[in-house]
């Protein structure tokens, strides 16, 4: 332990000495772990992670096509939750802009239309208060809203008796009846909704009647398996209802059919061309790491040989190699702890700036991305192994060197071809990775646009 020690206090001597490799070397390998770890959240918390819902591995919604935008009329998903023996729940939902009226204020916020089982599909419980279900989807049904969690915490400063307010969506009373629970924010990971009303009150204001309108697809579907039902089976019970549906209409419902897809990223719309993206992405921000370290092990490789004629003054006087190999190695891991905090740091700060960020649109996107302590964890480790790999590239140059040789020449050595060689290989890996980068960078700039 006191040799540890003392090799600790050596190394931080060491960096203050060279506080320009310090910094350079910690600045690098922080850029490179942090582009990963930014990258592999972003595609985790929209792609890889399911939605916070209970049991959302049996949620499903079902599209026209198989990669085709996920709309049907009100008439097709209503033929679908009478006729259907997979689901325990079938909704419609639309999403809705308002102007809310509240606390003496007018607001302009986005809300969900939803049908009777939304609720029951996504399966949450209240916050406060209660859900809207089937009663208040039936003609005449009093006019009940339900605000989220964030909606109630910064619309209404946490209101505890906001169970039964008035207030007015677009001029029209509606009646607060609960709040969702926090972290629920509807079934697609990018949209944060803030009010949720019943499609059938909320139609009844609008003279097109889209509700019996099987031309009129505008709104999406949302459907939770039975326990013990594969999607196979539910594929297959959508294509029997969806033909006796064609059947009953085939002059508006001549074309007609189910694909199930999941839900998040509106079915397979957006699904696949997010996840190609952020896999090039991922895949550009492993080139980045990988020249990130060509780069910090060119720098530890040319740092080691200009310590030539100390290290071989050092074996002269007695010191073993093994001891000059642990101390090197000693101030890599503290560069890479170093470089891993300052890595952790940044990734946390640009995950949260992200989860924070509205877009300049005038929809409701939120990105539900939130720093992962797990994923902080990994990314400090990766720092270390990265510290410990490019720690032990200097063995060779220290167990070959001759202390003679080295004291007479001074730091350039008569074995100066070899001493370079390594040096020579990562500058070459490394020009070549910044050249597949900034390639990379265009072609992903133009994918993005």
């Amino acid at each position: 332990m006191n040799n540890l020690l003392q090799d600790l206090r050596f190394a931080l001597r060491q960096m203050r000495r060279s506080p320009g490799f310090a910094v350079t070397a910690v600045l690098i390998l922080a850029l490179g772990i942090s582009a990963n770890v930014i990258v592999f959240g972003i595609l985790d918390a929209l792609i890889l992670k399911p939605l916070n819902l209970p049991h959302a591995d049996r949620l499903v919604t079902f599209a026209p096509r198989p990669s085709s935008y996920p709309a049907f009329s009100y008439p097709e998903l209503r033929d679908v939750r009478d006729d259907n023996k997979v689901f325990s729940a079938i909704a419609a939902e639309a999403i809705t802009f308002y102007g809310l009226e509240a606390n003496g204020e007018t607001n302009p916020v986005w809300g969900e239309d939803v049908s009777g089982q939304y609720f029951s599909a996504v399966a949450i419980e209240p916050f406060l208060g209660r859900l809207l279900g089937p009663s208040d989807d039936l003609p005449g049904a009093p006019e009940a809203a339900v605000i989220s969690w964030p909606a109630w915490k910064g619309r209404f400063a946490s209101d505890p008796k906001i169970i039964g307010k008035v207030v007015r969506l677009d001029k029209r009373p509606y009646t607060i009846v609960g709040v969702t629970p926090k972290g629920f924010y509807g079934t697609e990971k990018f949209l944060q909704p803030d009010i949720f009303v019943s499609m059938t009150t909320e139609s009844a204001f609008d003279s097109t009647h889209w509700l019996e309108d099987r031309t009129n697809r505008n709104v999406f579907p949302i459907a939770r398996l039975k326990d013990g039902v594969t999607q196979a089976q539910a594929q297959a019970d959508l294509n029997i209802v969806a033909e006796r549906i064609r059947r009953q209409n085939p002059k508006d419902e001549d074309d007609l059919q189910f694909w199930l897809a999941p839900p998040g990223l509106i079915g397979n719309f957006v699904r696949h061309a997010a996840v190609s993206f952020l896999a090039g992405v991922l895949g550009l921000a492993g080139i980045v790491l990988l020249a990130a370290c060509a780069n910090l092990g060119s720098l530890f490789a040319a740092r080691t040989a200009d310590r030539t004629r100390e290290i071989a003054i050092r074996i002269a006087i007695g010191s073993s190699r093994w001891r000059i190999l642990r101390q090197v190695l000693m101030e890599a891991v503290v560069i890479a702890i170093f470089g891993g905090a300052l890595a952790c740091g940044l990734s946390w700060i640009a995950l949260s700036g992200l989860a924070n960020w509205q877009p300049p649109t005038d929809y409701p996107v939120h990105f539900q991305v939130e720093p992962q302590p797990s994923l902080m964890i990994i990314a400090f480790l990766i720092s270390i192994a990265t510290g410990i790999v490019f720690g032990v590239m200097p063995l060779r140059q220290i167990f070959k060197a001759d202390p003679s040789d080295a004291i007479k020449s001074g730091s350039s050595t008569a074995s100066s071809g070899r001493r370079w060689a390594l040096r020579d290989i990562l500058l070459a890996a490394q020009i070549a990775l910044c050249c597949v980068t900034v390639t990379a960078a265009f072609v992903s700039l133009r994918g993005l646009s």
